[in-house]
């Protein structure tokens, strides 16, 4: 970056090339990781009671997103773009992980967005479906999101307990073909 005064002449930084750029994948880099290190600790949800911490091992957290990845490829060809609306959750690194694998793009939605911003990124996006948790948006903004997606093709739990909160599509179905 360079100044002139206080004004920015040129926002640039330059490449690093002391390491070669690896041809590899999220999902590669998640295996290889479970193939390492298969009982390491991979992922501690956050939670201010340590007892109340669930963990993954790279093992479980392989698995977790394969199975997701292989549920998202039931309702969704590899390159469609899925929104999603959730908080910070152990649940999204799965998702992300199994969007990876099967080959699909996350359009982040911020769950603090209002319903104009909310049906701005669903309207521009492109995506084939959306996953909300439903405690992140209010029903005005989920309302208007039903309103603008036309197709709304999935919902899961990818969670490891009955008590952890899910991301679902506004229609609730289950993700599983039949």
């Amino acid at each position: 970056m360079t100044r002139t005064g206080d004004v920015l002449t040129r926002a640039h930084w330059a490449a690093d090339r002391t390491e070669p750029v690896l041809d590899t994948t999220i999902g590669d880099v998640l295996r290889a990781a479970a193939g390492r290190a298969p009982d390491d600790l991979a992922l501690v949800a956050g939670a201010p009671d340590p007892a109340a911490r669930r963990q993954w091992s790279y093992a479980q957290l392989l698995d977790a997103a394969e199975q997701a990845a292989l549920a998202l490829l039931g309702r969704f060809r590899p390159g469609e773009r899925v929104a999603v609306c959730a908080p910070n959750l152990p649940e999204w690194v799965v998702l992300e992980y199994a969007a990876a694998l099967a080959g699909l793009t996350l359009v982040t939605v911020n769950p603090a967005n209002r319903a104009e911003e909310l049906q701005h990124v669903l309207r521009h996006s492109s995506a084939a479906a959306r996953l909300i948790q439903p405690a992140m948006v209010n029903d005005g903004a989920r309302t208007n999101a039903q309103m603008v997606t036309s197709r709304i093709a999935y919902s899961t739990n990818v969670a490891s307990g009955p008590d952890t909160p899910s991301m679902r599509c506004a229609d609730s179905r289950p993700c599983s073909k039949s």
